[in-house]
């Protein structure tokens, strides 16, 4: 299914990527394979930046273990503003 893309909230890197769940329609509860939720590069890295904002420069390379380990995933296959969310 794909879904507009939410806009980017929250004040640390946590909040953003739960939010960005939670606005996809995540109940809070169930596990999240970040490789079922894809989004298209440009918006990654508008996200990456978003959490990036939220994080003194030191943290930074943090902020790129979150995203690896929580995803979401990047293909150039989902167009700009949408998100691919495949059930599991």
């Amino acid at each position: 299914m794909e879904v507009e893309l939410p806009e980017f909230r929250g004040d640390n890197p946590a909040d953003v990527v739960l939010n960005l769940y939670k606005d996809l329609g995540w109940d809070g509860e169930t596990s999240i394979d970040p490789m079922g939720i894809v989004m298209n590069k440009n918006d990654w890295f508008r996200l990456f930046d978003k959490i990036r904002s939220t994080v003194p420069e030191e943290e930074v390379m943090n902020v790129g273990f979150l995203l690896i380990n929580k995803g979401p995933s990047v293909s150039d296959i989902v167009p700009e503003g949408k998100v691919l969310i495949r059930r599991q």
